[in-house]
């Protein structure tokens, strides 16, 4: 890379405005740090571009520049957001969450902040928390949006800012593209502040209130579709959250349905850094590892693993009954047993109901999850890839009480199990997954054999 003098003058210009414009102290000094050496190819790298709204929000390497996400492009995002949704209703709201990530907590308090500057109501949760709790709290406090501060399962090094809109899914056209227009339109002089203790002061800034957890955890319960096998079948559980949000929610289910859960001490604890694992994902086996350790030590019946934002669910089954070895289930096993077992279970348990149970599935998900539904009478649709597609299907069939909605699906390790979400949910659907080994348990068989015969 070379510049001439004009193009090395714009860039240093560029680059001494984001100086100016951030208020975290770590990117600002990188920056600087990069002026005073003249390093040309790393301010180039950092300034060249300005990290893009997509699809669904924004994704990029932590670090200081507009090609990074800092609490500058944070508050730019967000600054979009306010301008589209004040432009489309008088009194907004959106709920705030964020996961274990290196500065999400920073980054969903900048966000908090910017949108109460602009007179919009921020319900902020106190502590991380998953996706499918955020999609939740959308939906049940009727917020206008959502935004959740996560890089999925992506290295630690990343995070990102991920938007959802009142229906509780993630953005999706014509909001997405609106979204776009107006971050694109933002300048660092257009961007709005208010300090934290106004924003309480004023009730523009709020937590989310608690009993939304509890109530989550009880539409969960209810969900279940066998809740005494749990009791006639006691099935030993190991889990991993992967240092990310899924561990409190996850075992609080758990043992209220008196299952025994034992998790990876060393990936208990939330930690951005992920210091046990190349990437935190469940659908690396490496990721997987000491999971399924433990599980060799304390026998355990199922291994699950969610991913720092506990919307991926991985599981890993043991081969035999000496179980000494276990199988990482891919993201299509996984979503032929938990369709099978659904739509089984409906099949026995429908009685008078005649409305059509419907399975939406992403386009490059199994076909086996189609033969598996329509053998047993429901309905299978393939949307995009994508799990708010998916969403949007679950919103068309509010509007038709012939049908409604059983399963979700995508092959990336994704899964929905109940309607009152609308995105995937590792938590409510490892639930699903639980009473699922109980019941071929308390049945003399196990997920091997029911896999092994589907």
């Amino acid at each position: 890379m070379k510049l001439n003098e004009k193009e090395r003058a714009q860039l240093y210009e560029t680059a001494q405005a984001y100086v100016a414009s951030e208020t975290e102290g770590a990117f600002r000094n990188e920056v600087l740090r990069s002026i005073e050496e003249q390093a040309d190819a790393d301010l180039y790298d950092r300034f060249y571009t300005s990290l893009a709204f997509g699809t669904a929000g924004m994704r990029g390497i932590l670090g200081g520049g507009t090609n990074r996400i800092n609490v500058f492009m944070v508050r730019k995002v967000s600054q979009g957001l306010a301008d589209y949704i004040r432009s489309m209703v008088a009194d907004g709201s959106v709920v705030i969450a964020y996961d274990s990530r290196n500065y999400s907590e920073i980054f969903a308090k900048a966000a908090a902040l910017t949108l109460c500057a602009n007179a919009i109501t921020v319900y902020l949760y106190d502590v991380i928390h998953p996706v499918p709790m955020l999609s939740y709290a959308v939906r049940t406090v009727h917020a206008t949006a959502g935004i959740v501060i996560t890089a999925s399962h992506n290295p630690a090094i990343y995070n990102g800012y991920k938007v959802y809109w009142s229906d509780g899914g993630q953005v999706t056209p014509p909001h997405d593209e609106g979204i776009a227009k107006a971050v694109s339109n933002v300048s660092a002089a257009s961007i709005k502040n208010i300090d934290e203790k106004t924003a309480r002061n004023t009730q523009l800034l709020r937590r989310v209130p608690k009993y939304i957890d509890e109530s989550y955890y009880q539409m969960v319960i209810d969900s279940l579709r066998r809740k005494d096998v749990f009791e006639r079948s006691p099935i030993h559980v190991a889990y991993t959250p992967l240092h990310g949000a899924g561990n409190v929610f996850m075992r609080t289910l758990l043992n209220r349905m008196g299952v025994f859960v034992s998790t990876v001490a060393e990936q208990e604890q939330p930690d951005g850094n992920f210091p046990t694992v190349s990437m935190p994902n469940p659908e690396d086996p490496q990721a997987m590892r000491l999971a399924i350790e433990l599980a060799k030590e304390i026998k355990a019946d199922i291994v699950l693993g969610t991913d720092p934002d506990a919307d991926r669910l991985g599981i890993a089954i043991p081969l035999d009954e000496t179980k000494q070895s276990y199988r990482l289930l891919s993201g299509n096993q996984i979503a032929v047993l938990l369709c099978d077992y659904l739509m089984t279970t409906w099949h026995e348990k429908k009685g008078s109901d005649s409305r059509i149970p419907i399975v939406a599935k992403s386009l490059v998900t199994t076909d086996l999850v189609r033969e598996i539904t329509e053998r047993h009478g429901g309905e299978c649709c393939d949307v995009l890839t994508g799990f708010k597609y998916i969403a949007g299907k679950i919103g068309d069939l509010e509007q038709d009480d012939r049908k409604f909605f059983l399963f979700g699906c995508e092959e990336s390790f994704g899964y929905l199990t109940v309607s009152d979400i609308r995105d995937k949910d590792a938590i409510s659907s490892a639930l699903s997954a639980v009473e699922m080994i109980c019941h071929y348990h308390a049945n003399h068989t196990s997920l091997q054999q029911r896999l092994d015969e589907i």
